[in-house]
């Protein structure tokens, strides 16, 4: 799998798209699914920021492409989501809106810190993620 990523990285011809909070890094096949994954996520960011209680600031998307591999992952560490759809046209949009709430709740979920762990972020930058050890990590995710 880390080959396939590498390869891809070397020899497709990347798009980034940019709206007020997200930016999404794509495949020229891509183009409308990183449209729609845009609307989608700024659609539904102040929701998921209101009910995390916190928003992250900019967050990265990439849209990746590894064969049959449908799913996503969230790096709270450095506000990024890594989306796979299982098609070129995304598939369905109720699945997209699905996979992008339930990534970026994790990232606005993980990386939130109150006082006094505000200190350590100061002190030591998004590497402190107290909520990383949360047992309701995918459990806020399900919620929205």
């Amino acid at each position: 799998m880390i080959a396939k990523v590498l390869v891809s990285l070397i020899l497709i011809n990347w798009n980034v798209l940019k709206t007020k909070n997200f930016v999404v890094f794509y495949p020229d096949r891509y183009d409308s699914t990183a449209k729609l994954l845009l609307k989608i996520a700024e659609t539904y960011k102040p929701q998921v920021d209101r009910i995390v209680g916190y928003d992250p600031g900019n967050t990265a998307m990439t849209i990746v492409d590894l064969g049959v591999v449908a799913n996503g992952f969230a790096i709270p560490f450095i506000n990024s989501v890594g989306l796979m759809p299982y098609s070129e046209e995304g598939g369905s949009e109720i699945w997209l809106r699905g996979l992008v709430v339930h990534e970026y709740t994790h990232i606005a979920h993980l990386s939130q810190v109150r006082w006094p762990g505000k200190i350590f972020r100061y002190l030591f930058g998004n590497i402190y993620m107290p909520n990383t050890f949360s047992p309701f990590v995918e459990a806020i995710t399900v919620y929205n």
